[in-house]
């Protein structure tokens, strides 16, 4: 550290100039890392190389003897060698001067940067007078740190921990509990009686809250004692027979019902002994029938190799496509590819054989996309329940390609 403090030409000529008795204004500290050579002299108007200035952390006047303090941490700083320190005061004529400089001649300590250790320490000098000292100076509390060393030590300040709080084993006892220990108990509260909590939204300051808002509170969470059920009161576990509620008796017996046999539909039930018999009264009543499936294509086609598809119902409506991959495209059911490869057929439509067609596509029948006239013919059975088309151009303008499995659905 610094050897020792001189006092410097200006320090005396300000010392000269204040009265016996009149305040001298030290104003603040200055150290720097200026290394004078040995045997230099200490008289000085300026640091050689100031690194920082430093608040006056306190000033003590006692007798003759003022002791001016000052206060260092490496917070925030780098590495550096302490080689000089200096004390500034306002001088009334040439303002502030250096009346104290001090300086290691290169033996200046070396402190590290904040980041590598956390440096703090007090230092200061003292000013003599012939008569009573009378030294003042501006303390910025908000500048003045507490040294490491009164951290969490008796007669120091308490420690905080990384949340910014006070460790729990710095803390005094506070069990509310044993605070409240002495305290006369009282068995019929009034509603002007207060609670006393902590309130989270303010930070756990204390609240009173009357004991009339708590009865309020605990009336949404709980059923008052003078409600009752069917006349019986909640004051205790209550027994609720099944009269109470307007229901029979666990142990009780009907008159047999006059339905046997199977329910009627206006009784709620089907008519129908079984699934199946439900199944061709749905049908024969007009319900609507759906069938689905698929076929595997032969290849062949033209008017000796129609297509066909028997239903056990008359179609009203087919609809036939496939699943393919391949360079160009890929298609689906509905509503099909750019290209349209799928079939719909009105079968309402359809002549009743073969002798009847015209040789072209008929009315509600083809494919969305065709090769011109005759691409696609389509007649039914006598019965109406199959299905035949065929097609003159190719296996696959009939829906019959070798290999290809067509899917089909039909509605009835």
């Amino acid at each position: 550290m610094i050897p020792e403090m001189k006092l410097t030409s200006k320090g005396a000529a300000l010392l000269a100039k204040v009265p016996a008795g009149a305040a001298v204004p030290v104003t603040k500290w200055q150290i720097g890392t200026g290394a004078l050579a040995a045997g230099s002299s200490l008289d000085r108007a300026a640091l050689v190389a100031q690194l920082k200035e430093l608040p006056v952390s306190s000033v003590t006047n006692e007798g003759s003897t003022a002791t001016i303090l000052g206060q260092f941490t490496n917070t925030g700083m780098e590495a550096f060698p302490f080689e000089e320190l200096g004390l500034m005061a306002t001088d009334p004529d040439e303002g502030e001067v250096l009346i104290c400089y001090g300086n290691a001649f290169g033996a200046g300590e070396q402190i590290q940067a904040g980041t590598a250790q956390l440096r703090e320490f007090v230092f200061g000098t003292e000013l003599t007078f012939s008569g009573e000292a009378n030294v003042t100076a501006v303390i910025q509390p908000a500048l003045v740190f507490i040294p490491q060393s009164e951290k969490g030590q008796p007669g120091g300040v308490a420690s905080l921990g990384s949340d910014g709080k006070v460790l729990p084993e710095q803390l005094p006892e506070m069990d509310v509990s044993t605070a409240m220990a002495g305290f006369d108990t009282k068995d019929s509260l009034a509603d002007a009686d207060g609670i006393v909590i902590t309130d989270s939204a303010e930070d756990n300051t204390g609240k009173r809250v009357l004991w009339s808002k708590v009865k309020e509170l605990l009336g949404k969470l709980y059923v008052p004692l003078t409600r009752t059920i069917n006349k019986k009161a909640l004051s205790s576990d209550i027994t609720l027979s099944a009269a109470d509620v307007g229901a029979a008796a666990a142990s009780h017996t009907h008159a047999l019902d006059a339905l046997t046999g199977i329910l009627p539909v206006n009784k709620g039930g089907t008519g129908q002994s079984s699934l199946e018999a439900l199944l061709a009264a749905l049908k024969q009543a007009g319900a609507v029938q759906i069938a689905t499936g698929s076929y595997v294509g032969t290849g062949t086609f033209g008017a000796d190799h129609p297509c066909s598809l028997t239903f056990d119902f008359v179609p009203k409506l087919i609809m036939i496509t496939r699943y393919h991959t391949g360079t160009s495209s890929i298609d689906y059911i509905f509503p099909g590819d750019s290209e349209g490869n799928y079939w719909l057929m009105d079968a309402n439509t359809l002549a009743d054989s073969d002798a009847s067609l015209s040789g072209y596509v008929g009315t509600g029948f083809g494919r969305v996309f065709g090769y011109g006239g005759g691409a696609s013919v389509g007649y039914k059975s006598s019965d109406q329940r199959t299905i035949y088309w065929y097609s003159g151009n190719d296996a696959g303008s009939q829906f019959n390609s070798d290999g290809t499995t067509y899917y089909y659905a039909s509605i009835g």
